[in-house]
């Protein structure tokens, strides 16, 4: 799971261990959403690719301006 190889507090480490309960994608399963309006794959794009990606997506939709 590329989120838990990121993990940089530790968190995944304590849900496997029992010490977070509830926690999503290990006691909780991960649901992803039907109707997502964007879908960034952060295991195939650099940071700055996956910025770029959703400021395109937000100034196409009038979110943000130049």
């Amino acid at each position: 799971m590329v989120c838990e190889k990121r993990d940089r507090k530790g968190l995944y480490a304590k849900a496997r261990a029992g010490l977070i309960k509830d926690f999503m994608g290990i006691s909780d399963p991960y649901e992803p959403p039907e109707d997502a309006e964007i879908v960034i794959d952060t295991s195939k794009l650099s940071p700055e690719e996956a910025t770029e990606i959703i400021l395109d997506y937000l100034r196409k939709e009038g979110y943000l301006t130049e």
